[in-house]
């Protein structure tokens, strides 16, 4: 369970909980991140590489359909298993041998590395526009 107290400009306060799933085969360090949907919108744009220059309707109708809004808390729970972006679509916890083959050959498209992927994403809707981001480590070597 995640928990999240917000605070509004005036000083009330207010719990939310959010269920969160681990997965049975996550190991190592875990992070779960609590965030607004600006923060979130300028991570997706620095990690993701994407551009903010659509090329069609089609395309402008996604990027606003992905927009993070600002009335709503998103949590995710992200492992530090690298991946890769590869024209433009994410591809999150790929084996070493295929990150090998994609570093080594640079001229099969756009690629650019992630430090992490997201093992569940949650997001909890709000009254009211809400701006923050908290960040947790849960280290699950210890867990049986």
């Amino acid at each position: 369970m995640a928990r999240r107290l917000t605070r509004s400009y005036r000083g009330a306060e207010k719990i939310s909980t959010i269920p969160i799933e681990i997965p049975a085969n996550a190991a190592g360090q875990l992070t779960v991140m609590v965030t607004d949907g600006r923060q979130l919108n300028q991570i997706e744009a620095r990690e993701l590489r994407r551009s903010l220059q659509p090329q069609s309707v089609a395309q402008m109708i996604k990027v606003l359909n992905q927009t993070h809004r600002n009335n709503r808390l998103y949590v995710r729970l992200l492992t530090g298993t690298p991946g890769a972006v590869v024209n433009g679509e994410a591809l999150p916890s790929l084996p070493p041998s295929v990150l090998a083959v994609l570093e080594g050959d640079r001229s099969g498209g756009n690629f650019a590395p992630i430090r992490s992927a997201a093992l569940g994403e949650w997001e909890l809707p709000m009254d009211s526009a809400v701006a923050g981001t908290r960040v947790l480590t849960i280290d699950l070597d210890g867990r049986r």
